[in-house]
């Protein structure tokens, strides 16, 4: 926000949103490690950074238009291994050269609905298996339900008033 109270117009490059989400898969990993050692104080701060982040990122996407809302370069979704939360490819062939527009798909009613089902029947203490909940949504990536999770919980935060880490579950397994 400005001092006049309107938005200021956030720019970002790609290479800019690139290292907010590898900045995110490392708060992610820290806040785990941190969950798992019992150090939930310590998760705070953690916490607190990736929700400022993904408010950025959140932020970036309303401000486009939905003509603007095409993706010039495939994405780099595929994990370094199975089930990794890394978003960088193993190989093969750059889609980067390619002049082919891939064209944003929103999440329908019935893939938000079957990713509730997921989160329901495949979370342990908090802990999300990606892997089986999108076997179960049969249409999204491990990496797609993670970042559907991210924003998935940090609406939950918002419509309960939760601080994250005080008894909402955010952390994300590695399986």
């Amino acid at each position: 926000m400005n001092a006049g109270g309107g938005q200021v117009p956030l720019v970002l490059t790609t290479e800019g949103i690139q290292s907010v989400l590898e900045e995110n898969q490392g708060l992610i990993e820290a806040i785990i490690s941190n969950q798992n050692r019992g150090k939930l104080d310590d998760c705070i701060v953690y916490q607190q950074k990736l929700h400022q982040n993904l408010a950025l990122l959140a932020s970036l996407s309303d401000q486009q238009p939905a003509e603007r809302r095409v993706m010039t370069q495939a994405p780099s979704i595929l994990p370094a291994s199975e089930g990794s939360l890394s978003s960088r490819p193993s190989g093969g062939p750059s889609d980067a050269g390619s002049n082919e527009k891939k064209e944003v798909r929103y999440w329908s009613e019935e893939e938000h609905q079957k990713f509730l089902e997921g989160l329901r029947l495949y979370s342990n203490n908090g802990r999300f298996d990606l892997k089986a909940i999108a076997k179960h949504v049969g249409t999204r990536t491990p990496v797609q339900i993670r970042s559907h999770l991210q924003k998935h919980l940090l609406k939950e935060k918002s419509k309960s008033g939760q601080v994250l880490g005080k008894g909402m579950p955010g952390s994300l397994d590695k399986r």
